[in-house]
């Protein structure tokens, strides 16, 4: 994939492997009394059906950040979790190399990104955007705030758990 000539809005990743007998965990109703402890969606609990369930056909996804050719984090869908609406990266698998970029802002939701260059990007806070369902197409674009030049790598998993070569950036 040639970086140097994609923009930031990336057409969205389909899984061709779905299909109607998939199985996913229920959303939190969207008009639900708020509270002030968190009340995503557990780690431990998949938000997909497992990959070895034999009733439906599910592929896992795997979504890759980068910052030009730095990889920042590498996730895959399942561990994601749903939260006030959206989808939210978990805060580990972020790329140890590149881990030295993040520090935590005054607001412990966001970080600020320290650019190879010197520069600081301020209160980043990554974020998945899709559909309100996830049974409705889920995977659709994915959003940084100030993060004009972050490319999202989103490729199917094969389902024998090998992981496909994912290319390096620019």
């Amino acid at each position: 994939m040639d970086r140097k000539n994609t923009t930031t809005k990336q057409k969205p990743a389909r899984s061709s492997c779905r299909d109607e007998s998939t199985t996913v965990m229920p959303l939190p109703p969207l008009n639900a009394p708020s509270s002030s402890k968190r009340t995503a969606v557990p780690l431990t609990q998949p938000i997909v059906s497992p990959l070895g369930d034999s009733k439906s056909k599910i592929c896992e996804e795997r979504w890759d950040v980068y910052f030009h050719a730095f990889l920042l984090h590498e996730t895959k869908h399942s561990d994601c979790y749903y939260y006030k609406g959206q989808w939210w990266f978990p805060e580990n698998r972020r790329n140890e190399k590149t881990l030295h970029m993040f520090v935590a802002a005054s607001n412990l939701k966001y970080y600020n990104l320290h650019l190879p260059n010197g520069k600081i990007m301020e209160n980043l806070m990554f974020r998945y955007v899709g559909q309100s369902n996830p049974q409705e197409e889920w995977l659709h674009d994915y959003v940084g705030y100030n993060l004009n030049l972050v490319t999202i790598d989103m490729q199917v998993m094969s389902t024998q758990g090998v992981e496909p070569v994912v290319g390096v950036g620019m």
